[in-house]
């Protein structure tokens, strides 16, 4: 969903902005840029005899998938922000996710169907939630690029707190814990380092 919406917008602005096509199109000859240096070369070691080189070298210009390409403001894998750029264009800090998390996890609840009615019910779902998506990222710090794993823990630990829930309450567990498993699907993504880095 993700990357579709980036798609989208990318596609949007290239609608708006004829430059913006130009500017990629510029940016791609730039990076795939090839030098080729035709010549003889000698070795400058004087312990060997001198071996000659002769014929056509190749530099290809090396582009890392992670690291910002400054000269146009841009980054392959994941989204380039410049620190000149103003506030509203950084990334989020981590206390952000002490707002945002609970949050996210309030609206999946709502969205699933749970009323606001029964405040109790939504607060255990929200503590669920947040439980999950903690798991998940402190997870995510020891058991790098294996998000299948990491969501494991997260779905563990939700229905670790669904069972104790359901044994100790008269209310259904289950829905208590379906926003929990949800807010694991785009923690997986997360850690493509596009909002929320790692400190």
């Amino acid at each position: 969903m993700q990357g579709f919406s980036l798609t989208l917008g990318s596609d949007i602005a290239f609608l708006v902005n004829s430059s913006f096509r130009v500017q990629r199109d510029q940016m791609a000859v730039d990076i795939g840029r090839t030098i080729s240096l035709v010549g003889t070369y000698t070795s400058t070691n004087n312990t060997d005899s001198p071996l000659a080189l002769n014929g056509t070298f190749l530099f290809n210009q090396l582009v890392l998938p992670d690291e910002p390409l400054v000269k146009y403001h841009y980054i392959i894998e994941g989204c380039y922000r410049d620190v000149s750029w103003p506030m509203v264009f950084q990334p989020f800090t981590w206390p952000w996710l002490f707002a945002l998390a609970p949050l996210f996890v309030l609206c999946l609840a709502t969205l699933n169907g749970q009323g606001w009615r029964d405040w109790r019910r939504l607060l255990v779902i929200v503590v669920f939630g947040c439980c999950s998506f903690a798991a998940n990222k402190v997870f995510n710090m020891w058991i790098y690029d294996r998000g299948d794993v990491v969501s494991a823990i997260g779905a563990t630990v939700v229905g670790i707190l669904g069972t104790i829930y359901g044994h100790y309450s008269e209310g259904d567990a289950l829905p208590s814990m379906i926003p929990g498993i949800l807010i694991l699907l785009p923690v997986k993504s997360n850690s493509a380092r596009t909002c929320f880095p790692i400190p």
